[in-house]
């Protein structure tokens, strides 16, 4: 590998957070980001007519640091709007998107900027995940996706992906702008399908992102509803994400029409028997005996390793 570059090290990283009535935790996102050792930094808050004291926190916050891009829609955009609107306010070589509930490691940028530094051929870059649900939390250690194909590299990330963590990830901005993001359910799963045609994800699990799940994606059906798509789509993700990637594969939209024909034709009969059988593992891990059966094993194996020398 070669060192990160001066102008890399330097480069202004912008970190967009769009907000909705987070007033209570918002503050701990911007304030994750002004802590970044990678100081060049540009966060870029766009508040969605928030109706609680979040434009006040926002005020606050970019009166005490220049850095902070403070942002009011004058009326509710939605979800994917407001994501695209910090977006479009970017003006960094580097981007991310962090939610409003969650926070960095200090280090989290730095890291993220020298890896991609790294390696020209990688297009994001991210650390693992650790999730907080109603005070528990646990880590998710994120698979590198580094293979040569972009049709290996998107099977790759949907072979794993469930809360998409993946989407903390730092990266090159252009990047951003090429992959589509439908205002749609999985849109989000889409969107880094598109990135993975780009170029490699890479995972840096020295440091953290940590979300939280208590937020308006932990009610499936109600996700579903919001994008105007029937209420039962939303527990069955993986079988909407076949109705979703598979026809714009093989019409080669967007980032896909990287890929030859081929490749596209390739990916997308891989595809579906694949999310097929993550769906079927889904609602078996639903039933509540086969999820006490799993806590047994997982209890038991910590107790095995716990007696090893």
């Amino acid at each position: 590998m070669t060192p990160a570059s001066v102008d890399d090290q330097v480069a202004t990283v912008s970190i967009g957070i769009p907000t909705f009535n987070r007033a209570a935790v918002l503050e701990r996102a911007i304030e994750s980001c002004r802590a970044q050792t990678h100081v060049q930094l540009e966060i870029i808050v766009s508040d969605n007519a928030s109706t609680d004291g979040t434009a006040e926190v926002c005020r606050r916050l970019s009166a005490a640091d220049e850095r902070i891009v403070a942002v009011r829609q004058e009326s509710n955009v939605g979800l994917d709007a407001n994501f695209r609107a910090v977006l479009e306010r970017a003006t960094g070589a580097f981007f991310m998107w962090l939610a409003d509930d969650d926070w960095l490691d200090p280090e989290y940028v730095a890291v993220c900027v020298t890896a991609l530094a790294r390696d020209p051929q990688a297009v994001i870059a991210g650390g693992d995940v650790e999730y907080e649900l109603r005070g528990r939390c646990f880590r998710d250690s994120l698979r590198p996706c580094v293979h040569g194909s972009p049709g290996r590299r998107i099977r790759a990330y949907l072979r794993t992906v469930t809360l998409n963590g993946s989407l903390c990830g730092l990266m090159r901005r252009e990047d951003v702008y090429a992959a589509g993001w439908p205002n749609t359910l999985a849109g989000d799963w889409y969107f880094m399908a598109q990135i993975a045609t780009r170029g490699r994800l890479l995972v840096e699990p020295s440091v953290l992102a940590h979300r939280s799940l208590s937020g308006g994606s932990s009610d499936m059906r109600a996700l579903a509803r919001s994008y105007g798509v029937a209420p039962r789509w939303g527990p069955n993700l993986h079988l909407w994400a076949i109705r979703l990637l598979v026809p714009h594969l093989l019409a080669g939209s967007t980032s896909f029409g990287l890929m030859s024909r081929g490749e596209r034709v390739w990916t997308a009969l891989h595809l579906v028997p694949l999310l097929t059988a993550r769906w079927a593992v889904s609602i078996l891990l639903r039933q509540p005996r086969v999820y006490r059966a799993l806590r047994l094993v997982r209890r038991g194996a910590r107790s095995v390793r716990a007696r090893q020398p």
